[in-house]
């Protein structure tokens, strides 16, 4: 569990400089069902930096704890860390290619990794 906070810490001491950098705050909450079955949620509460290391792109990284609840677990939560990494490229006028990695820990479970790629086209 304290591997991947360490490794996010890091991630985030890039963007150090309060010049090149900005700091915010990131409340998620993801839930999940199947049908009308529902499984759980997870809610997130991150401090983050981001800051544009060119002209054209932005970068981020987020961590805080996680909040999660599993239905039928009698009502409890438990709490783990999450956090993200990623970024914007604008490739031209009206075209963005974004990424991001994330993870969350588990005291029962190993930490899981997720990944996220696309493209946003203006209009």
């Amino acid at each position: 569990m304290i591997k991947p906070a360490l490794l996010a810490a890091a991630a985030v001491s890039m963007f150090g400089s309060a010049a090149m950098a900005d700091v915010y705050v990131n409340t998620e909450f993801n839930g999940s069902a199947v049908g009308q079955d529902w499984k759980g949620s997870t809610t997130e509460l991150h401090i983050g930096w981001k800051g544009n290391p060119s002209e054209n792109s932005e970068v981020f990284a987020q961590v805080g704890p996680a909040f999660t609840s599993t239905d039928g677990a009698s009502g409890s939560v438990d709490t783990d860390v999450s956090g993200k990494l990623g970024g914007t490229v604008a490739l031209s006028d009206k075209f963005d290619l974004y990424g991001e990695v994330s993870f969350i820990t588990d005291e029962t479970e190993d930490t899981a990794y997720g990944t996220k790629v696309g493209g946003t086209y203006t209009f």
